[in-house]
Formats: structure tokens, C-alpha cells, sequence
């Protein structure tokens, strides 16, 4: 195994971090961490508040692959002779 020398990554491990999202500099990885939470924490707001968006529009609770936030309904079908079970 090669060694990488401790001049190529020194300069890395001392240098601030930067969010992928909105380029903002860090300089601890906690600090980095909370600051990521806040991206995501926004994005499942967002997403909750479109989500009940649609519902308010259709209706419906079922979202593209036709899951529910609640347990599924009993079915009523119907049996060869033309009754319901």
C-alpha cells in the first residue's frame, strides 16, 4: 500500500467544510452536521405542506405508488352467486 504524505491531506483536515446545498463554510463537523439537519428539516416541511396541498385538492390520501397514512379498508366483493361478503 502507497502512503499518502502528510502534505497532500494535511491542508484538508485543517481547512473549513462547505455544505454541498448552499455553500456555506464550516468549521467542525457537528456544526456541519446540525446545519445539514436544517436543510432537511425545511425539506420535509416542504414536502409535508405539499402533500397535504394535493390531498386538500383531490381528496385522496393515496400518494403516485398508492400507499395511505392510513391502514387499508376491509373490500366488499362479491361472491359467485351475486352476494356481498
Amino acid at each position: 500500500h502507497a502512503r499518502l504524505p502528510e502534505s497532500r491531506y494535511e491542508p484538508l483536515l485543517k481547512s473549513d467544510m462547505q455544505c454541498w446545498r448552499c455553500d456555506t463554510d464550516l468549521k467542525t463537523v457537528p456544526k456541519l452536521k446540525e446545519h445539514l439537519q436544517t436543510h432537511f428539516d425545511r425539506d420535509i416541511a416542504r414536502m409535508k405542506k405539499k402533500r397535504k396541498h394535493e390531498i386538500d385538492l383531490t381528496g385522496d390520501d393515496e400518494d403516485e405508488a398508492g400507499t395511505s397514512d392510513r391502514p387499508p379498508a376491509a373490500k366488499m366483493t362479491k361472491r359467485p352467486d351475486g352476494k356481498s361478503e
